[in-house]
């Protein structure tokens, strides 16, 4: 289960969508893709910089990343 904020890198995250053991979290600089491991951690899977991605760029490859 993820919860509404990660802080990833000391920044709060905002987790934006959940598919399975999969999240997409948008901090201030970033988009991240999350993957929540066996043992209940969260792992940064991917990182997309803000200068190069916007919300739609990272929403597809969020999808594309979990097969959805």
């Amino acid at each position: 289960m993820f919860p509404e904020v990660l802080i990833i890198d000391g920044e709060p995250a905002q987790v934006i969508e959940i598919e399975d053991n999969y999240a997409l979290a948008e901090s201030a600089k970033n988009f991240f893709i999350i993957v929540e491991g066996d043992d209940g951690k969260h792992y940064v899977a991917v990182r997309l910089s803000k200068h190069e991605y916007t919300l739609p760029d990272a929403m597809k490859e969020f999808y594309d990343f979990v097969g959805v």
